[in-house]
């Protein structure tokens, strides 16, 4: 009884079309109203900017710390490589190998004097039949094994990467749901209570990132859009599992699945904007992917028509659409170049 007033609007609770048809029980004990989202956003602007003061007024620790690393992440990617030592270097240049005797000495002038002469006059300078030549010669198993010895150190240190990515990925996912599924709710928590609830669906979401992973790079290896339809349709996993605490990561993944069926461009826009915009663009993405869920599992739950899309999920689609066409123009420009000059 004391969570009742904690669960009323989970941000995925279980999807189940048919429970509008369902009979309420006893009129005799009447039940509190249930706040729900008053209207459905699917503007991908409005609905992150919107809902960004909330994480800062409500999960600042965590906020804080996100544009932390956002930063962090933003200066590492402008950083310059400077050049200016390499500026005097000639490749063609040779002229710092000297063959002055007073460098090399008077016995290296001469032995190279001997093996040229040597070779003019057509003397083999080694002899096959000479057992430390076969020694020397390169054993072709020994090879392999060494080749297959890097190859599987190479798997496991990519496989213990991969491993820690999982695990630390799962907590700082946990930790930002769980904040932002309360900040969009305008309930206040803080960095302990957020860690404290990531370390307890850690299992959960442990394995949902983890099918979630193998799912996203089974699309990308297949063609890149199944990859981007995959990582729209589960950008807002993280969302699931901490909202809906007995559910399992395999469940919150097919929960996640049937979610946002006919909603993937609305994912996906919000997701863009968390990746284009520096600095805050992490927090935009979790509040705008918080709320989302959670306005889509309330139109779901009570049966009602998907609402109108507004046109501006579109703006990322156009805008790759637009670079990959001027991409295309500018190769085909070079190559009919490079061919009329030739």
């Amino acid at each position: 009884m004391q969570d009742k007033q904690h669960t009323d609007d989970l941000p995925s609770q279980p999807v189940h079309t048919n429970d509008a048809q369902q009979v309420a029980s006893a009129p005799s004990s009447p039940q509190a109203p249930v706040t729900q989202t008053s209207s459905y956003e699917s503007n991908p602007f409005a609905i992150t900017f919107n809902n960004f003061t909330k994480m800062f007024k409500h999960a600042k620790a965590v906020a804080i710390v996100m544009v932390v690393f956002g930063a962090l992440g933003s200066f590492g990617n402008t950083t310059n490589f400077n050049t200016s030592d390499f500026e005097d270097f000639n490749t063609d240049d040779f002229s710092f190998i000297s063959t002055d005797s007073d460098v090399l000495g008077e016995n290296t002038v001469a032995q190279n004097s001997d093996a040229q002469q040597e070779l003019e006059n057509g003397i083999s300078l080694t002899t096959s039949d000479d057992p430390k030549t076969l020694d020397s010669e390169v054993n072709v198993s020994d090879t392999g094994v060494a080749v297959a010895g890097i190859i599987l150190f190479v798997s496991v240190i990519l496989l213990v990467i991969f491993s820690v990515a999982l695990v630390v990925g799962a907590l700082w996912n946990g930790l930002v749901a769980a904040s932002a599924n309360m900040a969009v709710r305008d309930r206040d928590i803080s960095f302990g209570e957020a860690f404290s609830q990531s370390t307890s669906r850690f299992g959960a979401m442990f394995v949902a990132t983890f099918i979630s992973s193998l799912k996203i790079l089974g699309g990308y290896l297949l063609f890149i859009v199944p990859g981007v339809r995959a990582q729209a349709r589960y950008a807002a996993l993280p969302y699931v599992v901490m909202g809906n605490p007995s559910m399992s990561g395999k469940q919150a993944v097919d929960e996640t699945k049937k979610l946002y069926e006919g909603h993937l461009l609305e994912a996906f826009s919000i997701s863009w904007i968390a990746g284009v915009i520096p600095f805050v663009g992490s927090v935009l993405g979790a509040v705008g992917l918080a709320q989302s869920s959670r306005q889509i599992s309330d139109y779901k739950s009570k049966g009602k028509p998907k609402p109108q899309m507004s046109r501006w999920n579109w703006l990322p689609i156009i805008l790759v659409a637009s670079i990959l066409l001027l991409i295309f123009v500018a190769v085909m420009v070079v190559v009919l170049i490079a061919a009329s000059s030739s």
